[in-house]
């Protein structure tokens, strides 16, 4: 899952090649995003690349992961659609991530299929962990000796190159320094 290139995770002409083409900007319009964005979440299922590997990827930095567990619950939903939207929506939901960073140039970040999972729980958009990271103020937290990104309402986390997490948090933490 990590270090990702968007054609790697998409099989979709179009959008690889527009993620594909470099941009002289430092960051995407709102227009740019809000379409990367839309195009790559309206895909159907068989167009994401990323595979049963990734149900049993646990992502080193996040080792409390339990995929069985979720698997498990997952598989004791009511319906087989319920059972099958969360992987779909991971998988989408960290192949837009990927495509709005690497249309934005930012390369070095890798994104965790943990973050996607946090994602799709606390119902943060690929758009607002892209803004996160590139309007956001930075700070560094002391607790978990990594960086946060904060704009807007939403915090994202990240680790080394790795963006670890996601969350909904109204201001900085006090605990936070400011970079």
């Amino acid at each position: 899952m990590l270090n990702l290139q968007i054609e790697d995770i998409v099989s979709d002409t179009e959008i690889v090649e527009t993620v594909s083409e470099t941009t002289t900007q430092a960051s995407l319009s709102e227009e740019e995003v809000v379409q990367i964005e839309s195009k790559i979440l309206s895909l159907p299922e068989e167009k994401f690349l990323i595979d049963e590997e990734t149900l049993a990827y646990t992502d080193s930095i996040n080792p409390e992961i339990q995929n069985e567990e979720s698997i498990e619950q997952e598989l004791s939903t009511d319906t087989d659609a319920e059972a099958l939207i969360a992987p779909i929506l991971v998988r989408a939901g960290i192949s837009a991530t990927v495509a709005l960073l690497r249309k934005a140039g930012i390369n070095i970040l890798k994104v965790s299929y943990h973050l996607g999972v946090r994602m799709i729980e606390r119902k943060v958009s690929p758009k607002q962990v892209y803004d996160a990271i590139t309007k956001g103020k930075k700070y560094y937290d002391p607790a978990y000796n990594s960086t946060v990104y904060h704009y807007n309402g939403v915090a994202v986390g990240r680790s080394g190159n790795t963006l670890t997490t996601t969350y909904k948090q109204a201001s900085p933490k006090s605990r936070w320094i400011k970079q």
